[in-house]
């Protein structure tokens, strides 16, 4: 959850910050161990006996997170000796992630809650305001409008089966959330197809994946050992993408070249690529490009969050006024036949 990620993003910081300073593992351990809550501080003081016993840092440390990419780099930073880049660039990739995590949460929040609020409105309306009505109706003796009628049928649905319906719906909801984690569906190869939002989770999508390479090549991780690490942590249809990828750079196709055919990275990307080929700076590039996207994910959402107030509110009230505009037009023709 939330609060974990907050904690292992700041035991991997102070841990970055002692290694810098030569102070060795086992002592940062230490130092750092009691900075935390009681669960996490029992956490920690295993991962100090493991590596006391001689254990391997990677399994030492999945006692802290079993996250692949964490252990991944725990174990490169172990092999090369750079354990004081590797905390340095977990903190970052954390740190940055994080950034990102608001962005998108910020993106999802608003439309949500008029989502929420107006479905709450209508089933309001629909269940406790237009049965009022209903009773009115019928000593009035005369031939309801057709908009009356719909909305009168709306209710007595929304009475009889609201139970129902709020069962299929989380039924619905939920199958999709299991589909999506256990990755049954491939969701992105569509996700990235729908108007307007498919192109920010494109964005989304080259940012993370900017920044996970930027981490793994900055600390000195071979660029098709980097793709592969890569590529465990995505779905289906990303794995297969990156797998063709990776197949092609191994056939001794360039970067750019083995990237064309993929549908995900578009001609600036794969310029940067060529680049960062010709001069033999991946890291660079791969800052640059998290750089970039970062700040088209954070304008686009920015600019969604602008649009979409005012949107959100006209539709809140047209919901609404055809409701009432439906309950009170029988009132107002019998005010007209008086």
């Amino acid at each position: 959850d939330e609060m974990a990620k907050k904690e292992i993003r700041e035991f991997v910081r102070n841990l970055y910050h002692l290694l810098y300073a030569n102070i060795n593992l086992i002592e940062a351990l230490e130092i750092i161990e009691y900075s935390f809550n009681k669960e996490f501080l029992k956490r920690i003081k295993r991962v100090k006996s493991a590596v006391k016993k001689g254990e391997k840092l990677e399994k030492s440390f999945s006692l802290i997170s079993t996250d692949e990419d964490f252990l991944n780099l725990i174990k490169i930073g172990e092999e090369t000796g750079e354990l004081p880049l590797i905390f340095k660039t977990l903190y970052e990739k954390y740190e940055f992630e994080a950034n990102v995590r608001k962005e998108v949460i910020s993106l999802t929040i608003y439309p949500v809650t008029v989502i929420v609020t107006s479905i709450i409105i209508v089933f309001i309306l629909l269940k406790v305001v237009v049965p009022k009505f209903v009773e009115v109706y019928k000593d009035m003796n005369q031939e309801l409008p057709k908009l009356t009628r719909m909305t009168i049928k709306m209710s007595e649905i929304t009475d009889k089966y609201s139970i129902h319906i709020g069962v299929i719906l989380i039924i619905i909801v939920s199958s999709f959330y299991i589909m999506k984690k256990k990755k049954v569906i491939n969701f992105d190869k569509y996700i990235f197809k729908l108007p307007i939002f498919g192109k920010i989770n494109k964005k989304i999508f080259l940012l993370k994946f900017s920044q996970e390479l930027y981490t793994l090549t900055i600390s000195n991780v071979d660029f098709i050992k980097s793709l592969k690490i890569v590529c465990k942590t995505r779905n289906n249809y990303i794995k297969e993408e990156i797998n063709k990828i990776i197949s092609k750079i191994e056939k001794g196709n360039s970067i750019e070249k083995a990237f064309k055919e993929s549908e995900i990275f578009d001609i600036e990307y794969r310029s940067y690529l060529r680049i960062a080929e010709k001069t033999g700076n991946l890291p660079y590039c791969f800052e640059q490009l998290k750089n970039i996207y970062y700040e088209r994910v954070s304008g686009n959402v920015r600019l969604f969050l602008k649009l979409l107030e005012p949107i959100s509110i006209i539709f809140i009230a047209m919901i609404i006024g055809v409701i009432v505009l439906s309950v009170m037009l029988p009132i107002f023709r019998l005010g007209e036949n008086l």
